[in-house]
């Protein structure tokens, strides 16, 4: 009777040890899956969306997957001009203090930050993890870092350090999503043409004298927000052959504070995409007097004296091809 419980006993115990040694397993790869998670971004992410992640860890794809959301890019504007007169101690501090702010910023409002090149950001929204209204939420985060820049500009201002503007390309399409590079080094990073889009709008911001510039996927995925927007061009950035409509995005007390310039600048806008370029001249003119210096309307002032001399094509669907980066 002893011989037949003592095996038992001894296959019970041996069956219990191995279900520690199991749970102790188990615990400690999930323990270090989350911390590879929270090391991997916590840069880049808000600890919310990291909790998140944890919680959701089929949600993190380390190999590449198509997606659609929203890219994000904003860099200073005349930033070669500012280097150049601020000695390199004033300037690293100035930039790692408005790294700060706009990395606060793009995180809270449910953004990933991919890298920073240069002066310039370069943010995901709907990445990690995907988030109805990723468009609004980028947009959103360009407006308050045009207010957040305000803010720092005037503390800048009274301890001597130049200002800074920020100027915001945002672009919604479908890209690969995923970890890129080598074995040795990658990123959790983007790639495809709606991130050239994106970075081309930014630089195009310059032209027309605005701070944030999106494409029309983003402003259909902000319509009825309440969100301050107006048409601004139809535009082929370089590399493209496709026309794509842009939009400037402004703050309710700026619009307020050009709001005839902007019916103006709407109504001077639709003659010049009527060819009714001598009406559209006038119309542009009395948007530099509205607002004096306006680039918008004197690059359109421009367009329209070269093609007094050089008529468009009658198949011309209205769109200009930027032929800088």
């Amino acid at each position: 009777m002893d011989g037949s419980i003592f095996p038992v006993v001894t296959m019970q115990a041996n069956i219990f040890v191995c279900y520690l040694v199991l749970l102790v397993i188990i615990q400690y790869t999930s323990s270090k899956e989350q911390s590879f998670i929270k090391s991997a971004f916590s840069r880049y992410l808000s600890p919310t969306v990291v909790d998140r992640l944890i919680e959701n860890r089929e949600g993190l794809t380390l190999g590449g997957e198509e997606r659609e959301l929203t890219i994000f890019f904003s860099d200073i504007a005349g930033f070669t001009t500012i280097s150049e007169k601020t000695n390199p101690q004033q300037l690293v501090k100035l930039l790692n203090e408005y790294f700060t702010e706009m990395t606060t910023i793009i995180t809270n409002n449910g953004g990933m930050i991919d890298k920073y090149i240069g002066d310039a950001i370069m943010a995901e929204f709907g990445a990690p993890l995907y988030f109805e209204g990723h468009s609004l939420a980028a947009t959103r985060a360009a407006l308050q870092m045009q207010k957040k820049c305000d803010d720092l500009n005037k503390i800048w201002k009274q301890r001597g350090d130049p200002e800074i503007r920020a100027r915001v390309g945002l672009n919604s399409g479908n890209v690969i999503l995923g970890n890129m590079g080598s074995h040795q080094v990658f990123d959790y990073t983007v790639i495809g043409d709606s991130v050239n889009l994106a970075s081309r709008l930014e630089s195009a911001g310059k032209k027309y004298g605005c701070n944030i510039l999106i494409s029309e996927s983003v402003y259909t995925g902000i319509v009825g927000s309440g969100i301050q927007t107006r048409l601004l061009d139809y535009i082929k950035v370089k590399g493209k052959t496709k026309p794509v409509k842009v939009f400037e995005v402004m703050e309710d007390e700026y619009y307020e504070k050009y709001r005839e310039y902007f019916l103006r600048f709407q109504e001077a806008l639709d003659e010049y995409y009527n060819r009714n370029f001598t009406k559209a001249g006038e119309l542009f003119s009395i948007c530099t007097e509205l607002k004096p210096g306006d680039p918008a309307s004197i690059e359109f002032i421009k367009r329209i004296k070269y093609f007094d001399e050089n008529p468009p094509e009658a198949d011309w669907d209205g769109s200009f091809e930027m032929r800088d980066k």
